[in-house]
């Protein structure tokens, strides 16, 4: 592994990291700014008919706990029905 490849990884990992930490941990959706990563995960279920972690993490560039957490205050609003353990959740219509 070469320097560069190394400050590549490292510059990355660090962007990750800084991004995820905007998520506002243990807030409810409804204090979350309008530009929110809720309101762009909210926006991400119309065109979905399922949501899994995995989406959210690949569409809204974030880290798999600030996913997870996400995906918790996604079904605390009725956006999304609760899935079984490892796979997507329904997208539910009434939501929001």
């Amino acid at each position: 592994m070469t320097w560069a490849t190394i400050a590549c990884v490292s510059s990355t990992w660090s962007w990750r990291s800084s991004r995820c930490l905007t998520c506002p941990w243990g807030f409810s959706s409804s204090s979350w700014n309008s530009d929110s990563i809720f309101d762009q995960a909210v926006n991400l279920t119309r065109s979905q008919k399922t949501l899994s972690i995995s989406l959210l993490q690949h569409r809204l560039r974030i880290g798999y706990l600030c996913a997870g957490r996400l995906m918790n205050e996604l079904e605390d609003e009725g956006v999304v029905g609760a899935g079984e353990p490892g796979k997507a959740g329904p997208v539910l219509e009434g939501g929001r």
